[in-house]
């Protein structure tokens, strides 16, 4: 029992949603180093999206004040730090005309954020953002890449899933919710990011 909640506490921690984005950039970097130009462009979305947000982890612990507030708060301010992220990671993304694909990365995440914070504070509906981290990777894997990411990321996502349940963090329509919204920005961010170019052109 012991050693199926290490794992389950080892499969949450390597899939928070800065994780995930990183390994989503680095595989893209691989197979399809079309969508970057520079280094830059790797280097800046893993940073907002990845690096920003992890450090709510240490600076927790480095702050007396917020040493001894636990988890809950450490993922308050993990919330905190992904919303001063991926606005950025957006906003750079425009302004500096990145790819097609890297924009709708962006977007992708900034709307998963926005509904995430709608539904779990606002209207007071459960969503998991680690069902939400898998959600929109795997469809950009499978839209951009190839659809055969889809069945290791498919095992990959259901270990998560059981792990949120195994440590009862979750329960399966909050996974679904959050599956639910991840697929949507994307889908959105697709349709939003094609207008805003049309539109410019």
């Amino acid at each position: 029992m012991i050693k199926k909640e290490k794992i389950a506490k080892i499969l949450r921690v390597i899939s928070i949603p800065p994780v995930v984005v990183a390994i989503l950039i680095l595989v893209l970097s691989i197979f399809r180093k079309d969508i970057f130009r520079n280094k830059i462009d790797i280097v800046m979305p893993i940073m907002f999206l990845g690096m920003l947000p992890i450090l709510a982890y240490p600076f927790q612990k480095i702050i007396p004040r917020y040493r001894d507030l636990g988890r809950e708060f450490q993922r308050k301010l993990a919330f905190i730090f992904a919303s001063i992220g991926y606005p950025f990671s957006l906003a750079w993304s425009i302004l500096c005309n990145a790819s097609y694909q890297l924009v709708v990365l962006c977007s992708t995440y900034f709307l998963s954020l926005v509904l995430l914070i709608f539904c779990n504070k606002i209207i007071r509906i459960k969503a998991s953002g680690h069902s939400c981290s898998m959600a929109g990777p795997l469809s950009m894997l499978i839209y951009w890449v190839d659809w055969k990411f889809l069945f290791p990321f498919f095992i990959y996502s259901l270990l998560v899933f059981w792990s949120s349940l195994y440590l009862k963090r979750h329960n399966v329509k909050d996974l679904i919710i959050g599956v639910v919204i991840g697929l949507s920005s994307f889908v959105i961010s697709i349709f939003g990011v094609n207008f805003y170019k049309g539109g410019l052109n």
